[in-house]
């Protein structure tokens, strides 16, 4: 940390004090205050609600300032490691953030969202067998998370290993049923075992919950493939690609963790000379 000792600075405040405000006769007996425990843990706690202000803000960089000093009067509060921990993987600094949540875990080893944000980091760094033991350790201590379970879901997919990946996705919309990103997932993977109507209502159903643009372009896909003159494939494909042109990319899909079949069959879609029409209005 690269805060001097508080005490030693609230003991220079009260002697500076005096020696300015004390009557020139009386002599000058210096007096060095030493916080409690309590009021350091006060203290440091009402500094951690101002830096999740700060966050909410956007002055990420100052809030972390902010956490780092908090935890020099409280390095056993759990909470303030893990709002440094968020706060650092919002600005990247993944090395960091994985260090803090040790702290935390090390402190607090029962605290399951500890171990989550660090398997949610593994995920983010390419890391998916990692962030499998990160969310598995999690979910023994709360199995009732469904970010647990999505977490878990998106690493075994990135593994391809979709059948368990698609058991995890299942169990977070059971425990969250408005979960439309686990949903969508869902229909992903039926699409890629070949269970494309199976896959088409998963995608209705999250679009029912979020029109985002990805099960939006999935279903496009999906209905295009089935019958080349549907008219509303096109439009919703067109919707999509208004709410987000990135999915025009190919690479763009598969960092979203677009599997082989459909990528395929997204790219014979984009062909259409609809979609062509409306991309380059879009992008003269």
């Amino acid at each position: 940390m690269k805060y001097r000792n508080v005490t030693l600075l609230l003991s220079w405040v009260y002697i500076l004090s005096n020696l300015f405000l004390s009557k020139p006769s009386k002599a000058f007996i210096p007096y060095i205050y030493h916080p409690n425990t309590k009021e350091l843990h006060f203290t440091s706690k009402s500094i951690g609600q101002t830096a999740v202000q700060l966050i909410r803000y956007g002055q990420t960089k100052e809030a972390i300032n902010l956490l780092e000093l908090a935890i020099t009067l409280n390095p056993k509060e759990t909470e303030l490691w893990i709002l440094l921990a968020d706060a650092q993987i919002q600005v990247a600094q993944n090395e960091n953030a994985m260090f803090s949540l040790e702290k935390a875990i090390e402190i607090n080893p029962k605290k399951a969202n500890s171990w989550l944000s660090i398997s949610s980091i593994y995920l983010k760094t390419k890391k998916p067998d990692k962030a499998i033991i990160y969310a598995k350790k999690s979910i023994v201590l709360n199995n009732n998370n469904p970010n647990a379970y999505f977490i878990l879901g998106n690493g075994y997919l990135m593994m391809n290993k979709l059948n368990i990946s698609l058991d995890s996705f299942q169990k977070a919309s059971k425990i969250k049923p408005d979960f439309w990103q686990a949903i969508n997932n869902e229909g992903l993977i039926l699409y890629e075992l070949g269970q494309k109507e199976s896959a088409i209502k998963k995608w209705k159903d999250a679009i029912s919950i979020n029109e985002n643009a990805e099960p939006i372009l999935a279903l496009a896909t999906a209905l295009y493939e089935k019958n080349k003159n549907n008219v509303y494939a096109i439009e919703l494909a067109q919707k999509a690609l208004v709410l987000n042109p990135k999915y025009i990319n190919e690479q763009f899909q598969k960092e979203q963790l677009w599997g082989k079949n459909l990528r395929s069959s997204t790219k014979n879609l984009l062909k259409n000379p609809q979609l062509i029409k409306s991309s380059q209005t879009q992008n003269p």
